[in-house]
């Protein structure tokens, strides 16, 4: 197989199993998992709950943008008081919205990407296994 090593004999290859741990895809090779690897799914899981927080927060404050926009057009009808930049609320709380959303759906693929490879690599394992016991 390609860049898969053959085992000694005598010796069984151990297969992976692909598990999901808080939507990240690992392959657990034994029980209990070592210390660092419970790092690192914590670490991805708390970048991801935030990016989902600042998600919802951003959601309601394009509702107060909104309102601070339409509150700006009436100053502007009934007042004659601009705003001297020219900028909406809204544009830059969506524009916000948009960058933290992007960044989200990258992160997503990228997982699912990495999900799909690790499968691969785990069928292969399987069938060397099952060649090398019939062996």
């Amino acid at each position: 197989m390609d860049g898969l090593p053959s085992l000694p004999s005598g010796r069984l290859r151990r297969v992976p199993t692909l598990v999901n741990a808080n939507h990240i895809p690992i392959l657990r090779f034994k029980k209990p998992q070592p210390p660092f690897l419970s790092y690192i799914i914590r670490k991805k899981t708390d970048e991801r709950e935030k990016r989902v927080d600042k998600l919802q927060a951003l959601e309601k404050s394009l509702l107060f943008a909104e309102d601070e926009d339409a509150w700006d057009t009436i100053l502007r009808k009934d007042h004659r008081i601009s705003n001297d930049k020219g900028v909406q609320w809204a544009s830059a709380v969506r524009d916000s919205y948009m960058n933290v959303k992007r960044v989200h759906q990258t992160n997503t693929l990228k997982r699912m990407r990495i999900a799909q490879r690790m499968f691969d690599i785990l069928q292969e394992q399987k069938k060397l296994a099952e060649e090398e016991s019939l062996a």
